[in-house]
């Protein structure tokens, strides 16, 4: 969630996402996806000792 600039982060819509399983980047648009980068960009963004990353989203494709 780090983008070109050190100091600016992206979650949530403006930010990409990569399926789970494929690792290939998808379009999605979730707010439980988004909280979920926040918490992570957050603890990145304070340094703290447990860095978190999100792994990937999982959708349902019927």
């Amino acid at each position: 969630m780090w983008t070109v600039d050190p100091d600016i982060f992206a979650v949530g819509d403006c930010a990409g996402k990569r399926d789970f399983y494929t690792r290939k980047d998808i379009p999605v648009m979730l707010a439980s996806t988004a909280t979920a980068e926040a918490r992570v960009a957050g603890v990145n963004l304070y340094q703290l000792k447990v860095i978190r990353e999100n792994k990937g989203t999982m959708r349902d494709l019927r």
